[in-house]
């Protein structure tokens, strides 16, 4: 019977933090997918919020086109979504 309940017990504490790694993993993976498959003429938002379109993309790097001849150079890991996706989380109810 102690084995049933520290099943029970462990199977409580267990699973629910591998389901949020899961769900955390498949968000960086996601992510790092979008900032690897940066291309030219992308609407792109970064993570200070600053709207923008990709320019020119580097390897490290990408060039940000904020408004009109305004370039911008970021760090590629500051971009963390495009306005597509925030379209999608407004309509899924997700923020």
């Amino acid at each position: 019977m102690e084995y049933a309940l520290l099943l029970v017990l462990a199977i409580l504490i267990f699973l629910p933090s591998f389901m949020t790694m899961r769900k955390q993993r498949e968000r960086q993976n996601k992510l790092s997918e979008l900032q690897q498959n940066l291309y030219v003429g992308q609407k792109v938002i970064t993570a200070g919020g600053l709207h923008g379109t990709v320019a020119a993309t580097r390897e490290q790097e990408v060039d940000l086109e904020v408004a009109g001849g305004v370039v911008i150079t970021f760090d590629k890991m500051a971009i963390v979504r495009t306005p597509e996706i925030v379209s999608e989380e407004e309509a899924n109810g997700i923020r």
